[in-house]
């Protein structure tokens, strides 16, 4: 199944806050989603995660640049995570126990300065907006849970290939994912009712 990028940020948009997301963090996940959608980088499976477990309802702690969970057994959210990370800049050093990881990666590419954005066995470069994967930073870019993800500051030359923000006229999405953001995206419909339609929903006898 084929949407395009337009369908994907509306939809990745009204299924957060379907979900229950805050308009302002909601924004940021369809962008979020968009950026790794035109870097050809994994996103359904991770924003659907997210999404389903509604992980920013847990609310970190932030103690000088690290962020951590405010319960024992909880998860960061990674949009939540990426909104501090845009606030703090470069100060903000080490994340821990955060959801699907790869969804910073779009905020981190927001810093002014080189920086190395890393969990697991992924280290990714980050410079004016491009990134640079090492070799063996292919591995777990989609994993759902990172114990520690760690930034900092790097040299400003990084080694090519570099990955960047494409136009892809579409993208190929799973339908059983689909299907469940969709589902999430309904729950911000109204439904309809002669009281709806007096107030002006829907289309009037001069749509006809």
């Amino acid at each position: 199944m084929i949407v395009s990028l337009n369908e994907v940020e509306t939809t990745i948009l009204k299924a957060a806050r379907g979900a229950g997301m805050e308009w302002g963090l909601a924004e940021e996940a369809a962008q979020a989603a968009i950026w790794l959608v035109r870097c050809g980088l994994p996103w359904e499976a991770p924003a659907l995660g997210v999404l389903e477990a509604a992980a920013w309802q847990d609310l970190p702690v932030l103690e000088g640049p690290h962020l951590r969970p405010r319960l024992a057994g909880g998860r960061l959210c990674p949009i939540l995570c990426g909104a501090y990370l845009s606030d703090l800049g470069g100060g903000l050093a080490l994340m821990e126990q955060v959801a699907f990881p790869i969804l910073l990666l779009p905020f981190a590419t927001r810093c002014a300065c080189a920086l190395e954005l890393a969990w697991g066995d992924v280290s990714i470069g980050l410079i004016a907006g491009r990134a640079s994967i090492r070799p063996k930073g292919a591995r777990g870019l989609d994993a759902p849970q990172a114990a520690l993800v760690t930034l900092r500051p790097v040299e400003s030359e990084l080694p090519e290939p570099f990955i960047g923000p494409a136009r892809p006229r579409g993208v190929k999405v799973d339908a059983r994912r689909w299907a469940k953001l969709q589902a999430l995206e309904a729950r911000t419909y109204v439904a309809a009712s002669s009281r709806s339609r007096r107030s002006g929903a829907g289309p009037g006898s001069v749509d006809d």
